[in-house]
């Protein structure tokens, strides 16, 4: 198993985790949308690893990959709900797709341009 593997598995983690806390613990940031940018961070991150970690040509697989991560992203709001003082939000996972969707792409395109 190589690291990038390692990498999404324990990264995986730790969105959880971080999901698990109370919303109440978080600071009040009143930049509108701030929390929609860090969301398009947080899974840009997985998307790169998630690419590294299983590296594939343009295609299905590349698609699927995008695919299982949002797919996580749907399911990280879902359990959100079951959080004190959190919710769901399409929005959020909109922009966890979104995330997902630049991290694989971007970290694809310079995964090429270096072959």
């Amino acid at each position: 198993m190589n690291q990038y593997k390692i990498g999404v598995v324990l990264y995986m983690g730790i969105i959880i985790i971080v999901s698990s806390i109370p919303g109440n613990a978080y600071p009040k940031v009143d930049i509108l949308n701030a929390d929609k940018f860090v969301h398009t961070i947080e899974y840009g991150i997985l998307g790169f690893l998630l690419i590294k970690a299983f590296p594939c040509d343009w295609g299905i697989h590349l698609i699927g990959l995008i695919f299982l991560g949002s797919l996580f992203g749907i399911i990280d709001e879902w359990y959100q709900q079951f959080t004190p003082e959190r919710f769901s939000s399409m929005w959020d996972a909109l922009a966890d797709s979104l995330g997902i969707i630049i991290g694989v792409l971007i970290t694809k395109l310079i995964m090429n341009t270096k072959e």
